[in-house]
């Protein structure tokens, strides 16, 4: 039987957590920029300014316009074809160099947070070299997990492409229908495995194979808790969306009034500016936001995989406690035995 979990305190104590050790905001903050963004907001043209163009149109861009960027990028690939490689290869390791350093910050942040509730000091630079330390293990985990996904998806989707290349629709909308209710379970249940595999990982020390067994079978012993547990991480990512839209409104009405005001006295537009200057306000609250909420989140299932896994460990550490005795008896023993040797002598 499943161990009772009230899942408000948890929230409650990780919420404690991300507000009293602020210095693990910054691991939040580099897991944002290595693409731990937990919100995807898109942003439309919100103006209603109708604006007339000459000939065929492709999403509101007129063709000549289109023609024009056409021939300027083949200038700059022609005459600048060095430069542009080099700025595309640059671009490429950059976004691999962040997605590095956001995983020794993952690293770094889930080891704090383990030493944090065993009451054990803890550091920003002691956790970034924790970090480094699992670095290699972590980006494998999340390797085999992508491969997995992938190896899933292509299983899946293949025999239902066949049956609708077949023409036999209604076995082939059948089938896609058994498949995505397949790879969305299969999805969840990665994604719990992924969670716990990762807390073996780094506080437990043990190999990836290892780490992905005990997280199985952590979720196999306890398929309610943890379902629930990501039940309240959506809700969790739900609350932190709203505060993300509320926010963009507050920070987007104000400078459409201003905007309007400056248009009206000095008759001329700032659309261009006001609308760059609501982007990066945004867009840095929300970075902002969302390195505190990685922070939340990961105290989240930091305390929820202790308290699954608490007897577990408890077992497992007087186990140790017990060996660690009978090995210094052992030893004792084995060192008492020549010196009455040679006292005997």
């Amino acid at each position: 039987m499943e161990k009772k979990i009230d899942f408000i305190q948890i929230f409650g104590r990780a919420l404690e957590i991300t507000k009293q050790k602020k210095f693990l905001w910054w691991f939040g903050f580099f897991m944002t920029l290595g693409g731990g963004i937990s919100l995807s907001y898109n942003i439309g043209d919100s103006s209603n300014q109708e604006g007339e163009v000459s000939g065929d149109q492709t999403g509101g861009i007129d063709e000549m316009q289109v023609m024009s960027w056409l021939r300027k990028a083949d200038f700059y690939w022609e005459h600048y074809t060095e430069w542009v490689v080099l700025g595309i290869v640059l671009f490429f390791l950059i976004l691999i160099a962040l997605y590095l350093w956001g995983l020794v910050n993952k690293g770094a942040l889930i080891d704090s947070l383990l030493k944090i509730e065993k009451n054990q000091p803890v550091g920003f630079s002691s956790g970034i070299k924790v970090g480094w330390r699992y670095l290699g293990k972590i980006f494998l985990l999340n390797l085999v997990l992508f491969f997995i996904y992938l190896s899933v998806l292509l299983i899946l989707v293949f025999p239902v492409v066949r049956l609708f290349i077949l023409k036999a629709y209604g076995p082939g909308f059948f089938l896609a229908m058994t498949a995505f209710l397949i790879f969305i379970s299969l999805s969840f249940l990665l994604y719990f495995i992924k969670k716990y595999a990762e807390i073996y990982l780094i506080g437990g020390g043990v190999n990836l194979n290892r780490a992905f067994g005990l997280a199985y079978e952590l979720v196999g012993k306890n398929p309610k808790n943890t379902l629930l547990a990501g039940l309240m991480a959506i809700v969790a990512n739900i609350l932190f969306s709203i505060l993300a839209t509320l926010i963009f409104f507050g920070v987007t009405i104000p400078f459409v009034l201003f905007g309007f005001s400056m248009e009206f006295f000095w008759e001329k537009s700032l659309e261009t500016f006001i609308g760059v200057t609501v982007m990066v306000i945004f867009f840095g609250l929300l970075i902002f936001l969302n390195s505190i909420y990685n922070v939340f989140i990961t105290a989240f299932w930091v305390i929820v995989f202790r308290l699954l896994s608490m007897d577990k460990d408890e077992n497992e550490e007087k186990i140790k406690e017990v060996s660690g005795e009978e090995k210094r008896e052992i030893k004792a023993g084995l060192e008492e035995v020549p010196a009455r040797g040679i006292n005997n002598i």
